[in-house]
């Protein structure tokens, strides 16, 4: 009986074959169209979520009188992690501000744009898994390099374990290559094709804004007792720094120190919140927009499910003579109903297709 009326409803569904088509080409780009959607947001709203502690991980951002920026002194990582309780571990990092950089092995030389250089604490704040290498040891020593999987594979070649080459940048021989890190699988707010080491810690970095802090909180730690206690051993250690200074310095470190303060932003919320800071990361902010494609891809399915509902009962409508005739013939009622029901699910199931 259901092969019968499978094959009634493919028989139906070609006699009506314009609006049957109609049908399942609407709903099927509807539905394309929004698991796209639903797809691409999960996506981005994936971005930093691989990184079991990124609850507890912050950006130190610069408030200044009129601005913010997402950038702050060298020697604040420093202090968060030396000075301020609560703090299990901060890193400092800094983008190429001075262009691409020229990278070169023994067989390819190349432009590298996503360019960064952190210091040898940058693992403990993001915990990247390593394709090849030891990700705990990879940025210890000096002329260390960590690469994305994706400019290793443009430098060496695809699935080639590149750990221990050396390569050559803007002249400078010796970088030795310890990691390799699928950035793809593991997206962040942050893209770089390269990591370099940074040396020292930036003690002696008291004002001149180049850099990103990150710092990672025990549980449990509350943010704001903690963005108060950094912003005073910022502000303690800079007012002892200045007796150091020239007299046209001090004035510009006191001003700075009156004006700036330093406010810790969620790493979980950056890409997703626009905050309208100078010297952020490219490609953040991409929130809203999800929204108002989830919105219109939800009204296009709806659309399409109100003209898929539309067309059928119309189709049914012409098919009024066909229904008298089965009834006479002695078809029940709930036997017409199960086949106009196939026929739909019929046209369902090959859209989804």
């Amino acid at each position: 009986m259901f092969k019968l009326n499978i094959k009634l409803a493919i028989r139906n569904l070609w006699k009506g074959r314009v609006y049957a088509g109609i049908n399942i080409f609407g709903l099927s780009v509807a539905i394309s169209l929004f698991l796209l959607a639903i797809l691409y947001v999960n996506r981005e709203r994936s971005f930093d979520r691989w990184n079991k502690d990124i609850d507890h991980t912050y950006r130190v951002n610069t408030k200044q009188s009129e601005k913010t920026g997402a950038i702050t002194p060298g020697n604040v990582a420093m202090i968060a992690k030396e000075k301020v309780p609560g703090i299990a571990a901060s890193t400092r990092m800094q983008g190429a501000w001075f262009g691409d950089m020229l990278v070169a092995n023994k067989e390819k030389t190349l432009f590298c744009a996503d360019f960064l250089m952190a210091d040898s604490n940058f693992f403990k704040v993001f915990p990247y898994p390593a394709l090849y290498g030891n990700p705990k040891t990879a940025l210890l020593r000096p002329k260390s390099i960590v690469l994305s999987k994706a400019y290793s594979a443009i430098l060496f070649g695809e699935n080639v374990n590149p750990v221990g080459e050396v390569l050559t940048i803007d002249k400078n021989k010796g970088y030795v290559v310890n990691a390799v890190i699928d950035t793809k699988r593991y997206p962040s707010h942050f893209e770089f094709s390269m990591i370099t080491r940074i040396d020292g810690n930036g003690d002696g970095d008291y004002y001149s804004n180049n850099f990103y802090t990150y710092v990672k909180l025990d549980p449990g730690t509350d943010v704001n007792s903690t963005q108060t206690r950094l912003n005073n051993a910022r502000n303690e250690i800079s007012r002892a720094f200045l007796g150091r200074l020239s007299k046209e310095e001090q004035p510009i470190l006191a001003e700075r120190i009156r004006t700036n303060s330093l406010v810790m932003q969620a790493v979980g919320e950056i890409h997703l919140n626009k905050a309208d800071l100078f010297y952020d990361f490219e490609g953040n902010g991409v929130g809203k927009y999800l929204k108002i494609m989830l919105i219109v891809a939800s009204l296009i399915l709806i659309i399409a499910a109100v003209n898929f509902s539309n067309l059928s009962v119309t189709m049914t409508m012409q098919r009024t003579k066909e229904t008298g005739i089965r009834k006479v013939l002695g078809a029940q009622k709930h036997q017409i109903v199960i086949q106009f029901l196939l026929e739909t699910t019929v046209q369902c199931m090959v859209s989804l297709i």
